[in-house]
């Protein structure tokens, strides 16, 4: 017998209870999440030192059409950000503050999206989880139950359905 190593994954799936496939359905929510977390990223990726050298730079040599085409090239928020604040070129420093900020409150929520979903998966899980430990209890209770009731001896294997659903 090579108990759980030689089970099949959804073998494994069906002795933890109907309570499972909620679990494993917010972990597969999860883990779409973070894929696309990690692709959004990955492309939003930039050498922001390096992009803010370059863009001060053609500032300085007023060549601000240039650093708006700098920033229009890169998808990363930290350039849209920039690119606000140098179309507000020549305008009072509120005025450019205000402006950067205005972008910045437009970009930040793109990065955070679905993240709140993420953090309700992660309040939720382990209550599946507890849930699924009292379900599992109460099976091995109510097979306790109907053998006392028809005075038959209560054996280990009787409980262990029970048992492993809990775990």
């Amino acid at each position: 017998m090579e108990g759980i190593w030689g089970m099949s994954a959804w073998e494994f799936i069906k002795l933890g209870g109907p309570v499972m496939i909620p679990i494993l359905l917010c972990s597969l929510f999860a883990l779409g999440v973070i894929i696309e977390k990690l692709v959004y990223f990955a492309i939003i990726k930039i050498d922001v030192p390096q992009f803010k050298s370059r863009v001060f730079a053609l500032i300085k040599a007023n060549k601000i059409g240039e650093a708006v085409q700098l920033c229009d090239a890169s998808p990363s928020p930290v350039a849209k950000i920039f690119k606000a604040g140098i179309l507000k070129f020549g305008a009072a420093r509120d005025e450019i503050k205000e402006g950067m900020d205005d972008a910045s409150s437009f970009e930040i929520p793109k990065m955070e999206s679905r993240l709140g979903a993420v953090a309700t998966i992660a309040h939720i899980a382990p209550l599946l989880g507890l849930l699924g430990t009292v379900t599992g209890m109460t099976a091995s209770f109510h097979t306790i139950q109907v053998r006392a009731a028809s005075l038959n001896p209560v054996t280990p294997g009787d409980l262990a359905g029970g048992i492993s659903e809990a775990l």
